[in-house]
């Protein structure tokens, strides 16, 4: 018989003593246990919603990549499509549609999907020679160069003009770690090709970027432009135009402003009109994105003024001469007090590389392209060297000698040579000026070649050991300086330790 003391009695129901024991703990266990807050609770969605946000950013930014994959593949399967195409039609023809209204001929046309062979008009573009319309085209205009077959994409609605085939080249005055360069851009833009709306320049991390907070009218550089000879202007002559690069005032921003109205033929130095479709002027500006300290990328932004264009396309093969100075000046052309160095070094010797990407008039909007060029620049210290061998310390101890006095460094002695006199008339022969540097610390030859020219305060846009210079060309540095009279040429250097040595030639130019 089973006891009853085993048992307790739990309301209407007789339980064992040990289910009463458990029944009792989970009592107290459910009596002790609290909720959320609202406050918890509410801290959690939002925590969930900023994770959603972030995986949300992330999956667009892969879509988008697979869009512009997918953009190119389509391009690369159309271009063979078309080039089938051509080869079994009689007369040879792309598949293309009739130049719409009002464009000008530039040699580009649409694909018609629908397009048909001249002798075979049952066939068609598609699905004879490409399988299907793809998913891509109702996001961009495909088009052809019906001069090279090249498929490329545009924004549907825009002009009918040629990709770009932009080019980009850096190059430094000073390549040495932490040294102050001064920096020459080359940006050279195809004529009768999609004119450049954007310029995004990144630099790799260590250049530390300055000139951000300067003064309105502090002068950071120099802009040369030069219309090629292929221009419609004046054909046959190459054209210049030129400005100075200048401090806005407001945060990161410099600005240039070439006057086009006074356009000059660098052959004879007569005026020309109708440069940039009778413009007389056009605000460029240039924007400093980051300063590229602590291994953060440098970046430029140029974006080109286009009031009053009405052309999609370059008139003229362009070419545009940037040209940073190493320390900012103020609106007379001296050096500012403090410097303000506009450009320094990365402390560590590697080659750094450069990546430029441009906006064109015909690409969908925010869509950028990479621009070709020499973008690489090695950093790298001269006076070290890796074949070095250090000397073996003496086995015998002896006395040590008085340390030789620690040499004082002198800036470099620079001497130019040339004509002292010439004419101003034209036709001149170019005019040679040459410089020679003697330092008491660096190489001869490596800082001739860093040599920075300046004609009458106004950089020449020329580095090296000579400066070659039309006479009559000497007075249009300054339009308020005749090209008689006199001028002086000088040639700057620089050394590793930053001092500056200049030389002078004065030179005068008879009527």
């Amino acid at each position: 018989m089973v006891s009853t003391q085993k048992y307790l009695k739990f309301g209407a129901r007789i339980v064992p003593t040990s289910m009463g024991r458990a029944c009792a703990r989970f009592t107290a266990f459910r009596r002790s246990v609290e909720g959320f807050t609202l406050v918890e609770l509410l801290a959690v969605m939002a925590i969930i919603a900023i994770l959603a946000g972030v995986t949300a950013g992330a999956v667009t930014g892969l879509c988008g990549q697979g869009i512009n994959a997918q953009i190119l593949s389509d391009a690369s399967a159309m271009e063979t499509a078309a080039d089938r195409f051509l080869n079994a039609s009689f007369p040879e023809t792309f598949p293309v549609s009739a130049l719409p209204s009002g464009e000008e001929d530039l040699g580009v046309r649409a694909i018609d999907f629908d397009a048909r062979l001249p002798q075979g008009p049952s066939q068609t573009f598609v699905p004879d020679f490409l399988k299907k319309i793809p998913d891509s085209a109702a996001l961009v205009s495909f088009r052809i160069d019906i001069g090279t077959g090249r498929i490329f994409t545009a924004d549907d609605g825009a002009a009918f003009a040629p990709p770009s085939d932009s080019r980009f080249d850096a190059s430094f005055s000073d390549t040495t770690p932490l040294g102050n360069p001064v920096v020459t851009f080359t940006l050279k833009m195809g004529g009768n090709r999609a004119a450049l709306k954007k310029l995004r320049v990144v630099g790799p991390g260590g250049f530390a970027l300055g000139g951000r907070t300067l003064p309105a009218g502090s002068k950071v550089g120099t802009l040369q432009i030069t219309f090629g000879t292929d221009n419609i202007w004046q054909s046959g002559h190459e054209i210049g135009v030129d400005a100075d690069i200048l401090a806005t005032g407001r945060a990161h921003e410099w600005e240039m402003i070439p006057i086009y109205s006074g356009a000059i033929s660098d052959a004879d130095n007569s005026p020309v009109s109708g440069v940039k479709e009778g413009v007389t002027s056009l605000t460029h500006s240039f924007t400093i994105g980051a300063s590229g300290t602590a291994g953060v990328p440098g970046k430029l932004f140029i974006e080109m003024d286009r009031t009053g264009l009405t052309k999609a396309h370059n008139e003229a093969t362009e070419t545009w001469i940037i040209t940073i100075f190493d320390k900012a000046r103020d609106s007379a052309g001296d050096v500012i007090i403090p410097e303000e160095r506009l450009v320094t070094n990365p402390s560590v010797s590697k080659v750094y590389r450069w990546l430029t990407e441009e906006h064109t008039t015909i690409q969908v909007v925010d869509i950028f392209s990479a621009v070709a060029g020499w973008l690489a620049v090695v950093i790298k210290d001269p006076a070290a060297s890796a074949t070095s061998t250090p000397e073996p310390t003496p086995s015998t101890p002896s006395p040590s000698p008085t340390p030789p006095p620690t040499p004082t460094n002198t800036p470099p002695v620079v001497t130019v040579s040339g004509p002292t006199t010439g004419s101003a008339s034209a036709p001149t022969p170019n005019l040679e000026f040459t410089a020679t540097v003697v330092d008491d610390n660096d190489n001869s030859t490596t800082l001739e070649s860093a040599l920075v020219w300046f004609i009458d305060g106004e950089p020449a846009g020329t580095i090296g050991p000579t400066l070659l210079s039309p006479g009559l060309q000497l007075g249009l540095k300054d339009p308020a300086v005749p090209a008689e009279g006199p001028h002086t040429i000088r040639a700057f250097s620089l050394d590793s330790g930053s001092l500056t040595g200049v030389g002078t030639l004065i030179i005068t130019l008879s009527p």
